[in-house]
């Protein structure tokens, strides 16, 4: 038996950012109908022509509501704006599903997401909040390979489009690989989003060490990158080129005595791979084969370091 799946929000990454005859792999969609352990019964949007312009291209019935479906639903995906996520779960849970994807952020408010996360608990429902780079085998890599380069010196990122929108998949990396970080000051803010969700400067600290984002307005350029020191050697991540540089501390050739940061190698990451990987895991999860991997708890300590009063 298949897992009936029901998308709702029929925006990019839903059905949009790829067709199905791209190579990459980008939207749910795409993951969906490319994993035969999956059916997608259709699309919901409060706008009707959205719905069926993303049925019309990858299958499936259009829906304004969920409430006009009839059959059984295994599997939600939530990918309306992030002000709906709440909301959208919420009824979602009701209807007593096996499986829900959220899009991230789990929500945009702190009260809500913890509310959230009382409801799910008291179900029987897997949920997992879709931070695309848990996903990712190179960065599982990175993980284990960061436990070899000594003790943390610092860090900086580079990134726009909101600290909860866009930052917080910084964060929630971050998170995923040092386990413990903590606020610890706000600098200043660029309005590149949302009035309520602005790109901030802010430090985090990891281990009495910090690691500084810095944003970089999106109206004038994308940037999503890290660059994190260690004692032993450095990794940086550029998400345009989508590569893990990789270096080893050497001999300065010029300066006697002194010691440089070298790169010594380069690892090519995959974007496609993550909604691949994000059903198959699902599939998996559903089947007690494999455990939960981007948890709504840690989605939720993703919203709390998000979160700055003004």
């Amino acid at each position: 038996m298949k897992i009936n799946t029901l998308i709702i929000g029929a925006g990019n990454i839903s059905a949009f950012y790829d067709s199905p005859d791209s190579k990459e792999i980008l939207t749910h969609a795409h993951a969906i109908t490319l994993n035969d352990q999956f059916r997608l019964a259709g699309f919901v949007d409060v706008d009707i022509e959205k719905a069926k312009k993303a049925s019309d291209v990858w299958g499936g019935m259009a829906y304004k509501s969920f409430d006009e479906v009839q059959e059984q639903i295994d599997l939600f995906c939530v990918a309306v704006p992030d002000r709906y996520h709440y909301q959208e779960t919420k009824k979602i849970v009701s209807y007593n599903p096996k499986m829900i994807i959220i899009e991230k952020p789990i929500t945009v408010d702190i009260n809500e997401g913890q509310n959230l996360i009382n409801l799910l608990e008291t179900s029987n429902i897997y949920a997992e909040v879709n931070y695309s780079r848990r996903f990712i085998k190179g960065f599982s890599y990175l993980k284990q390979y960061i436990t070899e380069l000594g003790n943390f010196l610092g860090g900086t990122v580079f990134y726009g489009k909101g600290l909860l929108h866009n930052g917080s998949h910084m964060v929630n990396m971050l998170l995923y690989l040092f386990e413990n970080m903590k606020k610890f000051s706000a600098l200043g803010k660029v309005n590149d989003y949302s009035k309520d969700d602005c790109s901030r400067e802010v430090v985090y600290d990891i281990n009495g060490k910090h690691i500084i984002f810095q944003p970089v307005d999106s109206g004038y350029v994308t940037t999503f990158e890290f660059d994190l020191r260690f004692t032993k050697g450095r990794v940086k991540y550029d998400g345009a080129a989508e590569k893990i540089y990789f270096y080893n501390i050497a001999e300065s050739d010029i300066y006697r005595g002194e010691k440089n940061y070298v790169r010594n190698k380069t690892l090519a990451i995959a974007p496609g791979e993550a909604m691949k990987n994000l059903y198959s895991h699902m599939s998996n999860l559903i089947c007690g084969k494999e455990n939960i991997i981007s948890s709504v708890n840690d989605a939720y300590n993703t919203l709390l370091l998000c979160k700055w009063s003004e």
